[in-house]
């Protein structure tokens, strides 16, 4: 949109009642002006980004607004090509420590798709008061991934036993479509109002594994040789319907209430066969159908007012989820099922105060309990294949992970805040690795409790007339405590993150910048994750008032790799390397056309996002 319709931007990072109480990240509220200019606008954004291959981002959006019709539109293409080099070690003990055998493996993942992403709608205004609208979206993805792989097995003197190779295919296509139904009606002018949002959305994937798959002596005569191949089919249907009601108040008080039901329903299927000696047999120990159903009905009540210099806020939600798995057996494996229901409360708090009449100096206050609920594709209890040594396992008897959130903030001429912020959590989900007879198992699981407390600065500092710094640094320290499968396990350590951004305006039609990141490293549950940093520069020429040509470096001196090493395995030692294209220029173009304004009364739907969120593309 162009930054002339821009009214103000809202960051939210403990949202108030009214929002889903799921996930911890935050709500950025774009907030556009409203004006009655009727006619047509619009805009092509290209670009391509040029790493170690090719990558594009293309994308056509328009608006056209006649009497009480408005419709608007935006079709988007991406080319993605890119790839990870990993590295894994890993190091099998005996009983008193000593080596055991070694493992070491490179990965090298190819990655080529295509995603056509469609947006279109119109508004209706039927009267200055009552707005109705319809949104439709849809993707489309076509995707290959090519795994070559090479592992070798070696004994305790470090003498290679084996090699084993294997290329691993994965045809993908997936889908997405969607509708969304809402209608607004403003009572009066004082801001009393109702609005209502219906969703539904279909999301379907088809992924075809083929896994060859070669064993080789130490001086590489053929051992043996077999395929694995995987029809993975998979649906996941959600319907959501929310109303949600304002009412201004006495004394600049104001009432918001609503509710929110949520229905979804997933099918997974797995069939895996075997290929060995020219003989094909159904591999029943990976494959699986998986159904779930899952209903959330949510009401909230929230009470704010704002003042010259005190602002406070109120809210309380509370959500019922009920939850059904079933796993349907096979000829090994027996059926089984399960049944969740739980009932939660969501307080949340908002206190804010001016310390000057000016607004110089204002103290922030505030309280947030959230849930983050498993993704869906998580709860499949799927064992799916990396190679013959690593599998990637779901979990159905994931539950929902709680967050408590207390932060006090200082804010300095709207351009330098500090915040001081503490948070823990019950049953946060993370990855764990668990080691049985040299494989490794990858799942998600629920790992106990979390402490979190950060200080964090966010400034924004004129430093010339033509240089400006945008920074935000971090520090804080995390305490994880859970029982794992090799026994208890305690975790800390101290984090340190810097986002350094400098803004150079060299003209009226020509500006700059520098970015750099840094995050130290530091422990979180079983990993211990290095230190990550990188540099950027950018320079833009705005060529026209309606088009703009940019030129962007992104990881110029290739330093964002990631390693890291994973703690708690039985008898075993293991770290990794992951190396990928990050190393990129990008160039882009944009071009404004037609007048620019925005819609009256516009109303953009956010009935369906916490669940969106959930879905893995």
């Amino acid at each position: 949109m162009p930054s002339s319709s821009l009214d103000q931007i809202e960051l939210m990072t403990n949202p108030p009642a009214k929002y889903d109480a799921a996930g911890n990240g935050g709500v950025i509220n774009i907030k556009t002006k409203k004006t009655k200019t009727a006619g047509f606008n619009g805009g092509i954004n290209l670009s391509l980004n040029q790493g170690q291959m090719s990558r594009s981002n293309d994308s056509f959006n328009f608006n056209y607004r006649k009497d009480k019709l408005n419709v608007f539109g935006t079709l988007s293409y991406n080319l993605n090509n890119s790839f990870t080099d990993l590295d894994l070690n890993r190091k099998y003990k005996n009983d008193d420590g000593s080596a055991k055998s070694y493992f070491n493996q490179n990965s090298y993942f190819r990655r080529q798709g295509h995603t056509f992403n469609l947006k279109t709608g119109l508004d209706f205004y039927a009267t200055e008061k009552t707005t109705w609208g319809v949104v439709f979206t849809g993707m489309n993805r076509i995707s290959k991934q090519v795994n070559n792989n090479t592992s070798n097995l070696s004994n305790a003197a470090m003498q290679l036993d084996s090699v084993i190779r294997a290329e691993n295919i994965d045809q993908i296509k997936y889908q997405n479509a969607g509708v969304n139904l809402n209608y607004r009606h403003k009572f009066n002018k004082t801001g009393r109002e109702l609005t209502f949002d219906a969703d539904y959305l279909l999301y379907h994937n088809q992924t075809d594994q083929t896994y060859y798959n070669f064993s080789y002596l130490p001086n590489m005569a053929l051992k043996y040789q077999d395929v694995l191949t995987g029809d993975l089919p998979s649906n996941i249907d959600i319907y959501t319907a929310k109303i949600d009601y304002s009412h201004p108040l006495a004394n600049k008080w104001k009432l918001d209430a609503g509710a929110k039901s949520a229905y979804t329903k997933t099918d997974n299927t797995a069939g895996y066969f075997n290929t060995s000696n020219g003989k094909t047999a159904p591999d029943y120990e990976k494959s699986n159908h998986f159904l779930y159903r899952e209903n959330i009905n949510a009401a909230y009540l929230n009470m704010s007012r704002e003042g010259k210099r005190f602002s406070l806020q109120i809210g309380l939600r509370y959500e019922n989820t009920v939850s059904n798995g079933h796993q349907l057996g096979n000829l090994i494996k027996p059926d089984s099922s399960f049944k969740r229901t739980y009932n939660s409360l969501f307080p949340t708090f908002y206190l804010s105060y001016k310390l000057d009449t000016a607004g110089n100096n204002q103290l922030g206050l505030n309280y947030g309990r959230r849930i983050d609920r498993p993704y869906y594709q998580d709860l499949n209890p799927f064992f799916s294949p990396l190679d013959k040594f690593t599998y990637y396992v779901g979990n159905p008897f994931l539950k929902p992970s709680f967050t408590q959130s207390l932060e006090l903030s200082h804010t300095f001429k709207s351009k330098i805040t500090t915040t001081l912020s503490y948070s823990w959590v019950r049953d946060e989900v993370n990855e764990t690795i668990e080691i049985l007879n040299g494989t490794y198992y990858s799942r998600p699981a629920n790992v106990g409790k979390t402490r979190v407390a950060n200080l964090s600065v966010n400034a924004e500092i004129d430093l010339t007339k033509w240089l400006k710094l945008n920074a935000y640094t971090e520090v804080g320290r995390m305490i994880s405590k859970t029982d794992f499968y090799t026994g208890y396990l305690v975790t800390n350590g101290t984090f340190f993150r810097a986002y350094p951004n400098l803004q150079f305006k060299i003209s009226p039609s020509w500006s700059a910048e520098l970015n750099g990141q840094y995050q130290s490293k530091f422990s979180n549950v079983q990993f211990l994750l290095g230190s990550v940093h990188e540099f950027g520069a950018a320079v833009q020429k705005k060529l026209s008032p309606k088009s703009t040509l940019k030129l962007t470096a992104g990881d110029i001196f290739r330093n964002r790799i990631f390693n890291g090493i994973i703690n708690n395995l039985a008898a075993t030692e293991a770290n990794w390397v992951n190396r990928q294209d990050s190393r990129r220029m990008v160039l882009s173009y944009s071009y404004r056309f037609g007048k620019a304004f925005s819609t009256p009364s516009n109303h953009e739907s956010s009935g369906a996002d916490a669940e969106k969120n959930r879905v893995k593309n």
